[in-house]
């Protein structure tokens, strides 16, 4: 093109002014236009690009917007649904939960609910540790002798017996925990839970054996000199010292590996059956040999001891007045992970009544009712297990 117009403007003409500004302006056309160049691949690949994802996001805020059209009216669904069975709930409705529901026991429950009353467990917080309340003022001579006349005045008897222990009672209340079929032991499942389980008997066995706690544990004078008459004049006792010895000198509980649960149960009741049989003949003479033979069985037990045998052993010793070793046991019980059952409870507590610990007495209290954080070791059960309670469908707990 650019050749045509140089030609036009090389062709003859006459001179005038209007002749020579046409032919000048035609090639100063032809000499200043630009070529058309061709487009890169750079700029088509952009100019493709560019209307794909221009297409695809049109078509994709279509789509979002069909979606928030179709949640928003699954949203209005709900709410009118909501609101009919609001409407048609009895006007009756509880805005908390029963103080016996199952739900209070699992932690969120009372997320919704409103806090129980608490007035009685702040009367008692008001009145402080038992340690420091006062003592009740003497009765006055006229009371006295009103009493004396009538014969109100209670006996010394009649007070031993109040203040005494019922362990028939006790013994019958254990037996029936151990017969219970759905009580699950914690049995050792590694070998370093085993060897833990086996350092801690051997321990307990250590304190029952140490001579100030066995010749300290008779509350009369009477008891230590049966028990300093049997020290040496008993040659049972003394073989059996003698056997305790050897056992203990080769580290003696050896309890097996991998036992059934069935296993565990059987062992355990017949160590329980051993040991009451031997608490039943004990008496100041052979208290000594009582506990020689308590520790023989602990250590030839082929598995390790289950709640049920701490409660025989707790019971045992506080019958035949040997507090302090019962005391070694309760530690021992509760520096375990065994679960207590009922009779546990009740063992613990007629413990630190026969030894007049008010303190320990309380702080097993304050345990069970979950004042103290350290708790009882009392899991929560789970949902099924209550289930499987007739006495918690019942609402008794």
């Amino acid at each position: 093109m650019q050749a045509l117009w140089s030609r036009a403007g090389q062709a003859h003409h006459c001179g005038c002014k209007a002749c020579f500004n046409t032919a000048g302006g035609m090639m100063r056309q032809s000499a200043t236009r630009a070529t058309r160049r061709k487009p890169t691949f750079s700029e088509m690949f952009t100019a493709c690009y560019t209307s794909i994802m221009g297409t695809a996001a049109v078509l994709d805020a279509k789509r979002k917007d069909e979606r928030r059209k179709d949640l928003d009216r699954q949203l209005e669904e709900a709410k009118a649904e909501f609101a009919k069975v609001m409407e048609n709930a009895p006007a009756d409705t509880r805005e908390t939960a029963p103080a016996g529901s199952i739900a209070n026991r699992y932690k969120g429950a009372l997320r919704d609910h409103k806090k129980q009353q608490s007035e009685i467990s702040d009367f008692f917080d008001s009145l402080g540790r038992t340690q420091t309340w006062p003592k009740a003022p003497s009765r006055s001579p006229e009371v006295e002798m009103i009493w004396a006349e009538y014969g109100l005045e209670p006996t010394r008897r009649s007070m031993s017996a109040l203040l005494g222990t019922d362990y028939p009672s006790l013994d019958r209340l254990l037996f029936e925990d151990e017969a219970l079929p759905n009580i699950q032991h914690r049995a050792p499942k590694t070998i370093r839970q085993m060897k833990a389980a086996e350092n801690n008997m051997q321990q307990l066995v250590s304190s029952l054996l140490h001579g100030k706690a066995v010749i300290g544990s008779g509350d009369t004078k009477k008891t230590r000199r049966e028990l300093d008459k049997a020290k040496h004049g008993d040659c049972d006792t003394q073989n059996l010292q003698q056997e305790l010895a050897e056992l203990r000198q080769s580290n003696y509980p050896h309890y097996e590996r991998e036992v059934d649960s069935g296993a565990l149960k059987k062992c355990s009741a017949d160590l329980n059956r051993s040991l009451r049989s031997i608490f039943e003949v004990a008496q100041p003479s052979n208290l000594r040999a009582t506990i020689m033979k308590v520790c023989h069985n602990l250590l030839v037990s082929s598995q390790p001891p289950t709640i049920h045998t701490y409660n025989t052993l707790i019971k045992g010793f506080d019958a035949a007045g040997l507090h302090p070793l019962a005391s070694d046991v309760v530690k021992s019980l509760l520096q375990s992970k065994l679960e207590p059952t009922q009779g546990t409870l009740v063992c613990l507590l007629n413990h630190f009544k026969e030894t007049n610990d008010s303190g320990k007495f309380n702080n097993i209290i304050e345990r069970m009712t979950g004042r103290d954080c350290r708790g009882i070791k009392i899991r929560r059960k789970l949902i099924d297990e209550v289930l499987e309670d007739p006495s918690s469908r019942d609402g008794h707990y």
